[in-house]
């Protein structure tokens, strides 16, 4: 996702699920008489939740900035005639 708009959108949507099954989660446990703690990840911001799901978010980061230069670079190798609109 490129949109910062729709990817906060998305994050928050996972986070509120998240929140929302957790609080089941307790409910349920609580039911069964479970009275062990739970742990579960903290998610409570992109780079925890990340952490959590083992991406390395900033070698991502680099692959992104590789690739897209990359890209820029292989187009600009391209010939005159190839860029021509027939």
């Amino acid at each position: 996702m490129h949109a910062p708009d729709v990817m906060l959108r998305v994050l928050g949507s996972g986070i509120d699920k998240a929140a929302d099954a957790r609080a089941k989660l307790a409910a349920i446990l609580t039911k069964h008489g479970v009275k062990t703690p739970v742990e579960v990840p903290d998610i409570s911001t992109a780079d925890k939740a990340w952490k959590v799901m083992g991406i390395d978010i900033e070698k991502e980061r680099q692959s992104e900035k590789k690739n897209s230069r990359n890209c820029c670079t292989s187009m600009g190798k391209r010939s005159e005639s190839q860029w021509q609109i027939s």
